[in-house]
């Protein structure tokens, strides 16, 4: 007696031969016709799980979770997981931050908590990108008016914002913003005012740019202090006002 199941030559007579013009989509000629042939031949396929929602295994052969082609990505060894969004440390990649690879190599081990995953990527991003410890980073905000009275409103629980704007963690002082389209916060790290000039110089030297606008936003995607615009304009003044050494460098002695 023949068999229910389809076979894989059934399947390649009923298949499109012409693929529609145009991005693919639910209304395309043939969609539902070829995600029940995926669906079948891909079990471990998940759209929105482990793979993005319009991954076609028949015409896509590629990885946006670890960035290698060799490999469907419902199907990646490294990582399990899709991310809507992408890794705080790899801009480029839709892996969960929790899982990143730089995590795992400093930790020794994968966090299982988004924040706590948040806190550690924008810490090990302060320390290899701006030379900045943790251990300096907490000496600073202990300084730091701002950051000091933030700790004390949240260890004496004296805050009266209804839904809290800043986390502390391991002493670290973090300020929380609701991400637009995403369930989890986004989080920053407060910067003292007495780091800003280290970090805006090597913003400045990193974008090679003058312009305050794009050293504030590039400051504000990763850290914050209410002060941070009126610091950042003076520390870019003074530094405009150096000489110039002859690497093209601004000479602060």
């Amino acid at each position: 007696m023949a068999s229910s199941n389809p076979t894989h030559s059934n399947i390649k007579e009923d298949r499109i031969t012409v693929r529609p013009s145009g991005r693919l989509n639910r209304r395309s000629y043939g969609y539902i016709n070829r995600t029940k042939e995926n669906q079948y031949w891909y079990p471990q396929m998940r759209h929105g799980f482990n793979c993005t929602k319009g991954y076609d295994p028949t015409i896509h052969k590629f990885c946006s979770k670890c960035g290698l082609s060799d490999h469907h990505e419902f199907a990646c060894e490294q990582y399990i997981i899709i991310n809507h969004s992408t890794c705080t440390l790899c801009p480029t990649l839709h892996h969960l931050t929790r899982e990143c690879s730089v995590i795992v190599k400093k930790l020794g081990h994968r966090l299982h908590n988004d924040d706590s995953a948040e806190f550690t990527a924008l810490l090990i991003i302060l320390e290899t990108s701006y030379n900045i410890s943790t251990r300096l980073l907490a000496a600073a905000q202990a300084c730091d008016t701002f950051c000091s009275t933030k700790k004390k409103d949240i260890l004496q629980t004296t805050s009266r914002e209804k839904s809290p704007k800043y986390r502390l963690s391991d002493g670290i002082l973090f300020r929380s913003f609701h991400s637009k389209g995403l369930k989890a916060n986004k989080y920053a790290l407060c910067i003292p005012t007495s780091l800003m000039w280290s970090i805006t110089t090597i913003i400045r030297a990193h974008l090679k740019t003058q312009s305050k606008s794009k050293i504030l936003k590039s400051f504000m995607d990763s850290f914050f202090h209410p002060m941070a615009k009126k610091v950042i304009h003076q520390v870019l003044l003074e530094i405009s006002s150096l000489p110039i050494c002859a690497d093209g460098q601004s000479d602060p002695h």
